[in-house]
C-alpha cells in the first residue's frame, strides 16, 4: 500500500509540477523568440547540446547511489544511510571540479565550432555561463536531494520546485522583455538553481534530523563495488541517452547549418515538455517497482508490467495524435509561418516520441530492478548508429532525415534488446510476445492517427478556439479507438478497477 501511495503523491506532484513547468517554458520560449530572434534560439540549442555531452562526467553514480540506498532506509539504518550521503557529497564535490576543467579546456575552441564571423553573439561569455550552470548542479546539498528520491518522497519538495520555477521564468522575462540581455537571461536560472538547493538542504535537514550528523566511519568495499558495477552500467547508458538526444542539434549545424537549429528545436522543445509530462507516472513508479521486485512473485510483477505497459500505449498514443493534428497549426499562430516545418518532418517527430514513450514500462523496470549492469554494451552500438545514419540521411533528407535516423537507430538496438533484459532477468520468459504486442501498438496508433488527422483538416484552424476543437476531436477518437482496441483485455480491467478504487476511496 505505501508502495503505491508513495508513487501517487509523486505522480500527482509531479503532474502539477510538469504543468507549471510547460506553461511557464512556453511562455518564456515565445518572449524569447519574440525579443531576441532566430540567431540566440539557435546558439541556445546548440550549446544545450553541447552541454548535455559535459554532463556525461556523472557518469550515472547519482543513480547507482540512490539504488544502493534502498536497502539500508528499508531497515532503517540511520548510520549506513549517513555513510552513504557522506559518499555521495565527496563523488559530487569532486565531479563539479571536473565539469569545469573540461568546460574550460573546450572553452579556446568555441571559434572552429562557431566562427565568430556567423554570428553577433559572444559565445565565449555564453559558454561559461553554461559551464556555471552545468558545475553548480553538482553542489548546494544535491546529496540530501538524493537521499529524498531514495525515500520516495520528492513530493515534498514540489512546493520548493513550483517557487524556483516561477521565479526562474518570471525574471527571465522580465530580462528579455525591459533589457534584453541574453547573458543576463542565461545567469538567473544558476541563481535561482543554487537557492532552490540551499533550501532542499535546510528542510530535508529538518525533517531527517540524523542526516545532519557526522557519519562515524565510510562505506567498506564490499558496498562500493555494486555501486561501481551499476555505475559503469549506468554510465553507458547515459552516454548513449544523451547522444541520442543531444546529436541531432550537432549535427544539423555541421551538415545543415546553424539557422536550422532553431525551427527544429521549437518542435523538439514542444515535444520534450509533452514528454515530461506523459512520463510522470512511470518516473514515480520506478522506485516502487524497485521495492516489487525484490519483495514480489513472477506473476504479480508481469501484472504490474502489463498495467503500465497499457498505460504507456493510452499516454503516449493521445499525446502523438494530438501532436500530430495540432502542430502544423499551432507553429504558425505561436511564432509565424517561418518557423514552420515540413509534416514528413513533423511525423518522425512524433512517430520517434511513440517508439520510445511504448517502451516505457520496459525502462521502468530495467531501472528499478537496477539491471544497469546487464546489456551496458548495447547503448555504444545505438549511439554510433545513430550518429553514422544521422550523416548520412541529414546529406539525403536534411532535417528530417536526421530525426529518422534517431528513430531506426532505436528500432534496431534499444527496443528489442531491452525487453530481451528485463525479460530474461525479471520475467525468466522470451520477448516475442511483447514485441509481437509492440509492432501493433505502433500499427494501431499509425491508423487512429491517420483517421484523427484527416478529420481535423478539414477544421478551419487560424486561432485558439480551432486548436481546442482539434485537440478535443483527437481525443475523444483515440480514446474511441483505444476503448474499441482493449475493453476486454485483462490490463485494461486492472487499470478500471484500480482507478475506480482510488475515487472511491477519495470520496470515502
Amino acid at each position: 500500500m505505501s508502495r503505491t501511495k508513495n508513487t501517487l503523491k509523486n505522480a500527482a506532484s509531479g503532474f502539477v509540477f510538469k504543468i507549471l513547468n510547460m506553461i511557464l517554458h512556453f511562455a518564456s520560449r515565445t518572449v524569447f523568440i519574440v525579443y531576441l530572434g532566430n540567431e540566440f534560439l539557435s546558439i541556445n540549442g546548440l550549446f544545450t547540446s553541447i552541454f548535455s555531452f559535459l554532463n556525461i562526467t556523472e557518469l550515472g553514480i547519482g543513480g547507482a547511489i540512490i539504488y544502493a540506498m534502498y536497502e539500508p532506509i528499508a531497515k532503517g539504518d540511520h548510520e549506513k544511510i549517513k555513510q552513504f550521503i557522506a559518499y555521495y557529497k565527496k563523488v559530487f564535490c569532486t565531479l563539479g571540479f571536473v565539469v569545469i576543467g573540461i568546460g574550460l579546456a573546450i572553452l579556446p575552441f568555441l571559434n572552429i565550432l562557431v566562427p565568430p564571423e556567423t554570428t553577433s553573439i559572444n559565445v565565449f561569455l555564453v559558454f561559461v555561463l553554461f559551464v556555471a550552470n552545468s558545475a553548480s548542479s553538482y553542489y548546494f546539498y544535491v546529496w540530501r536531494y538524493g537521499f529524498i528520491c531514495a525515500m520516495q518522497q520528492e513530493y515534498r519538495l514540489t512546493l520548493i520546485n513550483c517557487v524556483a520555477q516561477i521565479a526562474t521564468i518570471c525574471f527571465q522575462i522580465a530580462v528579455l522583455v525591459f533589457l534584453k540581455n541574453f547573458y543576463l537571461y542565461l545567469a538567473i536560472p544558476i541563481a535561482v538553481m543554487i537557492i532552490q538547493r540551499i533550501a532542499y538542504g535546510i528542510y530535508i535537514g529538518k525533517w531527517y534530523p540524523y542526516i545532519r550528523e557526522k557519519a562515524i566511519g565510510k562505506l567498506g568495499k564490499e558496498e562500493k563495488t555494486p555501486i561501481y558495477k551499476n555505475t559503469f552500467g549506468l554510465a553507458i547508458w547515459k552516454i548513449s541517452a544523451i547522444f541520442n538526444n543531444a546529436i541531432d542539434n550537432i549535427v544539423i549545424t555541421a551538415v545543415i547549418g546553424l539557422t536550422m537549429v532553431g525551427p527544429y528545436s521549437n518542435y523538439l522543445v514542444l515535444i520534450t515538455m509533452i514528454s515530461g509530462f506523459a512520463s510522470i507516472v512511470f518516473v514515480a513508479a520506478r522506485p516502487s517497482v524497485g521495492n516489487l521486485h525484490a519483495s514480489s512473485t513472477i506473476e504479480h510483477k508481469k501484472s504490474i508490467f502489463n498495467n503500465l505497459n497499457l498505460l504507456s500505449f493510452w499516454i503516449y498514443g493521445i499525446c502523438s495524435t494530438c501532436y500530430i493534428c495540432l502542430i502544423q497549426s499551432f507553429i504558425p499562430i505561436w511564432i509565424g509561418d517561418s518557423y514552420l516545418m515540413s509534416l514528413p518532418f513533423a511525423i518522425m517527430v512524433v512517430l520517434n516520441f511513440a517508439v520510445t514513450g511504448f517502451n516505457a514500462a520496459v525502462s521502468i523496470f530495467r531501472e528499478g530492478c537496477g539491471l544497469y549492469y546487464e546489456g551496458r554494451y548495447r547503448p555504444v552500438f545505438t549511439a554510433l548508429l545513430n550518429i553514422f545514419l544521422s550523416i548520412l540521411f541529414g546529406k539525403l533528407w536534411g532535417t528530417t532525415g536526421i530525426i529518422t535516423a534517431t528513430t531506426v537507430s532505436i528500432l534496431l538496438t534499444t527496443i528489442w534488446y531491452d525487453a530481451y533484459i528485463v525479460f530474461r532477468h525479471v520475467f525468466n520468459e522470451g520477448i516475442s510476445r511483447y514485441l509481437f504486442r509492440y509492432v501493433c501498438e505502433l500499427v494501431e496508433l499509425g491508423a487512429i492517427s491517420f483517421v484523427a488527422y484527416n478529420l481535423c483538416s478539414v477544421i478551419p484552424v487560424d486561432n485558439i478556439i480551432g486548436l481546442l476543437i482539434k485537440g478535443a476531436v483527437s481525443i475523444i477518437l483515440f480514446n474511441i479507438g483505444f476503448w474499441l482496441l482493449y475493453h476486454r483485455n485483462p490490463a485494461y480491467i486492472n487499470l478500471r478497477h484500480i482507478i475506480v478504487s482510488m475515487l472511491k476511496s477519495k470520496k470515502s
